[in-house]
């Protein structure tokens, strides 16, 4: 019977070893879409959102925050941000409303002028973090886009 040259065993360990390493945050939250839903501004910068976290899975989770970077029409608007606890059902969503922190003077004028159009094109970056047992959490990164009706007071 021939035997493994040393070597080649040992990369097959590390290989191993290595290879079994992930990203348990990313694992974690996938499948969970977070949409926005609809985009107020009530002038003098003031910016509020509606968020929905969709969760196609057959678990629950227990959201112990939620903070996220808004594009409006591919321009960084600014932040939400939410903390938990927060539940979301199994094969259920979570609408939660936010204000925006905006990322500066233009931020407001980029809200308005969709406010005027009524809609405007999204991307959201969020990351998720999910408490898992105890004290011991795991954040995963959703990116979602799309189109959503902005509306001015």
């Amino acid at each position: 019977m021939k035997r493994l040259p040393r070597p080649l065993l040992l990369l097959a360990a590390l290989a191993a070893l290595f290879g079994g390493c992930q990203n348990i945050g990313e694992l974690v939250v996938t499948g969970l879409q977070v949409e926005l839903k609809a985009v107020e501004y009530h002038g003098a910068g003031a910016t509020t959102a509606d968020v929905t976290v969709v969760n196609p899975n057959v678990v629950s989770y227990l959201i112990a925050g939620i903070k996220a970077k808004v594009y409006l029409n591919d321009t960084f608007i600014g932040t939400l941000a939410a903390k938990g606890p927060l539940g979301l059902p199994p094969q259920g969503r979570l609408d939660q409303a936010m204000t925006l922190v905006p990322a500066g003077g233009a931020a407001g004028q980029i809200v308005a002028e969709a406010a005027r159009s009524g809609s405007a094109r999204y991307r959201l970056d969020t990351i998720l973090d999910i408490q898992m047992v105890g004290t011991k959490h795991e954040q995963g990164e959703v990116t979602q886009s799309g189109t959503v009706a902005v509306t001015g007071k």
